[in-house]
């Protein structure tokens, strides 16, 4: 039986990726090992950090609160009751908010990437880390203050060359953590080339 040792990019913890007792260990042992994915540890899973969703709930707020001065102003509450003006506003947004929280979800395990899309019908993306050639992270102007930001990922896979990881808290920790896999991946697979990943 081959053995195949993966070793944990957050306490370097090497142990048997086809022994499911080395598994077991390995999970009580690291805190950070949430769950199993394909056989390998789950090092990062995240959701869209509901606190992204401020600034355009803050904005659907200002937006009814104009919209009701405007009907105020030209008399028209008769025609569009404001209480319902603002229970629809409200409403879809929140309906937005709920659908790309819950609809999104992203896992990093010691070797792939995986990112769920959808509610209903789901659609995987799946990058085997040692295609990665470059990670690139940005925090929008709203982003910042909450913490939270955007991974771009590119890829040699001709199937997935780009692949974002949107919203998500501690953006830095997870392109850390993508660099750091990305570079044990390539020793393991024997991978030499001139390109890196950029600090």
């Amino acid at each position: 039986m081959n053995h195949t040792h993966v070793e944990c990019p957050n306490c370097h913890h090497k142990f048997d990726a086809n022994s499911n007792e080395q598994k077991s260990q390995a999970q009580n042992k690291n805190s950070h090992v949430t769950e199993m994915m394909g056989g390998e540890p789950v090092v990062f899973l995240a959701k869209p950090a509901l606190v992204a969703f401020i600034p355009r709930f803050a904005a659907a707020i200002l937006f009814t609160f104009l919209c009701i001065k405007f009907l105020q102003a030209f008399e028209l509450e008769a025609i569009i009751p404001v209480q319902y003006l603002a229970a629809v506003i409200c409403g879809l947004i929140l309906l937005n908010i709920f659908y790309e929280r819950f609809s999104s979800e992203y896992k990093l395990t010691t070797q792939r990437l995986f990112i769920k899309q959808g509610l209903f019908s789901v659609h995987y993306d799946e990058l085997e880390l040692f295609r990665v050639k470059d990670v690139k992270f940005n925090q929008t102007l709203t982003q910042r203050p909450f913490g939270v930001g955007n991974i771009t990922i590119y890829s040699t896979d001709e199937s997935t060359p780009e692949l974002e990881v949107a919203n998500v808290a501690r953006p830095f920790e997870l392109k850390e953590k993508i660099r750091k896999i990305n570079r044990v991946s390539r020793k393991e697979e024997n991978i030499t080339t001139t390109e890196f990943i950029q600090s």
